[in-house]
């Protein structure tokens, strides 16, 4: 396996630095393949074990398949085996490059050179279809259900509530515990890094006061994708107020920031009702499809990623429609155009109330709904049996 090389050289991988997301599928696919009776061996570059000698090393034979796991301006074809090359555009259009940039960031001239493109959904295989790239196949990882730990690491959270104004003052930060001690309401949680612009974190703050303003009670707590040095939770108000203007105040809105571990992160998802995003492009929404499947309902736009794991009927669903992406939603704007799905406060606003307004029964139903759709495209046994497929067709 090939996988993302981050630009520092860490012994745990910390949430929030470069290309971290990748590292995970990476781990993902690992612990699949590995279940899957495969044996596994990573490699920096595939260009240092293209020598006899290098190869023998590395003990790689015929036998051998390259899975490529990074950006697709970082993937470099093995000679003389199988390369499989991931995938997890979350666009419609893809970058053709251009004169004045480097060859490797036309993607779909990279990706033509690989014998099979392992999408992580639909949505990317059809557009690779829909360009030219008939070897791209839906196969993403699996993704398995996580028990809940101790929640002490949680409750020790710091935490801050939308304030409106700079928290920079450490005294002023609470803990997620004693923040939420005697409240009742409806938990809604949200995953995202409050820099990338494709989770829209300003109109979903701004759906979530519309749905308060509308007399509907409940607690947004955003689990905030942060490193924990250059930014921690202290600067939230203060991204809020720079990057977005956006410097409104509630009581309704708690930011929560920290290293948690898998049975850390379920016991967090144990203590919300709905998970909820906007985001207006996805790739894989792991946050999502983490939460699916510990049985929480969910409350997302239907676009992108989702729209190829989650049916009308698994999910609240925020109405969205296609925009011009700029250049804070896609890099290559100033060059090419891209299209993402961005919904309005006033549509997040309304799928919080419809969410909100579910009995019991119906939102366990929901939750189930959920579940048995993520688990149908993320199980182990769909990956083993769509693998083992797979290797057959390429080593034939």
């Amino acid at each position: 396996m090939d996988e993302e090389r981050l630009p520092f050289q860490a012994h745990v991988l910390t949430l929030g630095q470069a290309h971290y997301s990748w590292k995970l599928i990476a781990g993902l696919y690992e612990e699949g393949l590995v279940q899957a009776g495969y044996s596994s061996k990573n490699i920096a570059r595939p260009e240092i074990y293209q020598a006899p000698i290098a190869r023998e090393i590395m003990n790689i034979t015929p036998q051998d398949l390259h899975i490529a796991v990074k950006p697709v301006e970082h993937l470099r074809p093995f000679y003389n085996l199988p390369n499989l090359f991931v995938c997890g555009w979350e666009f419609p259009e893809f970058f053709r490059g251009t004169p004045d940039i480097s060859p490797f960031y036309d993607q779909l001239a990279v990706l033509k050179r690989a014998d099979r493109i392992l999408c992580w959904t639909d949505f990317t295989r059809d557009n690779l279809h829909a360009a030219g790239l008939s070897q791209a196949i839906t196969l993403p990882p699996p993704i398995k259900p996580t028990e809940p730990g101790d929640d002490a690491e949680v409750m020790a959270m710091p935490a801050v509530f939308l304030a409106g104004k700079d928290t920079s003052d450490p005294s002023k930060v609470t803990t997620f515990g004693d923040a939420i001690q005697g409240r009742s309401e409806p938990v809604l949680l949200a995953v995202l890094n409050p820099f990338d612009k494709r989770k829209r974190i300003d109109k979903l703050l701004e759906g979530v006061l519309q749905a308060r303003a509308a007399g509907h009670d409940f607690l947004l707590v955003v689990k905030l994708v942060i490193d924990g040095k250059a930014t921690t939770i202290c600067n939230i108000n203060e991204i809020l107020n720079k990057v977005y203007s956006f410097r409104e105040t509630s009581d309704a809105v708690l930011f929560c920031a920290g290293h948690l571990d898998d049975q850390s992160m379920a016991a967090l998802r144990a203590h919300s009702d709905f998970h909820v995003g906007a985001p207006s492009a996805e790739g894989l929404n792991l946050p999502l499809v983490e939460t699916a499947l510990q049985d929480i309902p969910v409350i997302t736009t239907r676009n992108t990623a989702m729209a190829s794991y989650l049916g009308p009927d698994d999910a609240i669903w925020i109405e969205c429609a296609p925009e011009t992406a700029d250049s804070s939603i896609n890099a290559f704007s100033e060059h090419a155009r891209f299209t993402h799905f961005p919904a309005t406060p006033e549509a997040i606003s309304s799928a919080i109330g419809e969410a909100l307004s579910l009995d019991g029964n119906a939102r366990q139903e929901l939750a189930r709904k959920g579940r048995h759709a993520i688990d149908s495209r993320f199980g182990q046994a769909r990956f083993e049996a769509d693998f083992h497929r797979l290797a057959k067709e390429v080593l034939a």
